[in-house]
């Protein structure tokens, strides 16, 4: 049986995955500039505050609540599945 509460996104990113962040919180911009040197450009990082227009899908509360991983499938992860 499939999560009710899964979220995939019309339009995924065509070339990297995307991880999806507040960009006004503090902790969690220290934590994406340090995964922006572990994964080597293999990632994209977008603050949810420029997110929106492009996975309007994604609901401003799930952002607020925890970082959300939009993968090239369009499949959305968020919290410590995403990060993993």
């Amino acid at each position: 049986m499939s999560d009710p509460s899964a979220i995939r996104v019309a339009r995924p990113p065509s070339v990297r995955p995307v991880l999806v962040y507040d960009g006004r919180c503090a902790f969690c911009c220290a934590w994406v500039e340090r995964w922006k040197v572990q994964t080597a450009g293999a990632v994209d990082f977008l603050p949810a505050q420029d997110a929106a227009a492009l996975f309007p899908e994604i609901p401003p509360e799930a952002t607020a609540r925890a970082v959300q991983f939009v993968a090239t499938s369009g499949d959305v992860s968020c919290g410590a599945d995403a990060v993993f």
